[in-house]
């Protein structure tokens, strides 16, 4: 039963790298010459807050380049599972029990309180 939760967080984790390398290797977010395997590692260290770099990020990536690394290492810090309940938060859905169970393995939380701890955890971002 746990397996299901953690291939979800692992496939959500492969698809936000791949989107991302895919946006970086586009033409108007590097300067000169970028492999696409290059992009991958970058979008890959961004989202999973390693830091780890195969080129600079101010010499060879566009402003455009900067903000998707931004983005993704946001993604990263806060994990997408976080990003997706608050998204239902706003649009005040409800979390049934299989979704609470897959955001407690994702932040490791130690019960299925996760609503009200994801409302305390915004609320120290933003202040």
């Amino acid at each position: 039963m746990e397996y299901k939760y953690v291939k979800t967080i692992f496939i959500g984790y492969v698809l936000i790298i791949l989107c991302g390398g895919t946006i970086l290797s586009l033409p108007i977010c590097h300067k000169g010459e970028l492999s696409f395997i290059d992009s991958i590692f970058t979008a890959a260290s961004a989202s999973c807050v390693t830091g780890l770099i195969v080129t600079s990020t101010s010499d060879n990536f566009t402003f455009l380049g900067e903000l998707i690394i931004l983005g993704l290492i946001q993604i990263g810090g806060i994990g997408y599972m976080a990003l997706v309940v608050t998204f239902y938060l706003f649009i005040k859905r409800k979390l049934d029990i299989d979704e609470k169970r897959a955001l407690k393995l994702s932040l490791d939380l130690p019960s299925l309180h996760v609503t009200s701890f994801l409302k305390k955890f915004l609320l120290q971002l933003w202040l």
